[in-house]
């Protein structure tokens, strides 16, 4: 792959992405634009090999729509933790 090919495919990539977003999107503006449009944690991009973009939404509930339990308690199974035997002179840290 030459210098010249990897320019011409990322010109054709930020082409693509302008069109299917109907906005400007370059190298130097693509991350501010996709994390504007909440495209990280809200929606999700099937390309095709046509170079058809579709923008579905996520099939999980996002964590707003999660109820939220207050009441749970974190549970820890100490039984396989190592014992600590020598405290080197910080018992009184316990």
């Amino acid at each position: 792959m030459s210098e010249r090919y990897v320019r011409d495919v990322g010109y054709k990539l930020w082409q693509i992405l302008s069109e299917a977003l109907g906005e400007d999107v370059k190298k130097n503006n693509f991350r501010s634009t996709f994390e504007r449009l909440e495209l990280k944690s809200s929606q999700f991009i099937n390309i095709q090999s046509s170079h058809n973009f579709k923008f579905c939404s996520y099939p999980y509930p996002s964590q707003e729509q999660e109820p939220k339990n207050e009441d749970k308690s974190q549970k820890i199974d100490l039984t396989l933790a190592p014992k600590i035997i020598h405290f080197y002179r910080r018992d009184t840290e316990l």
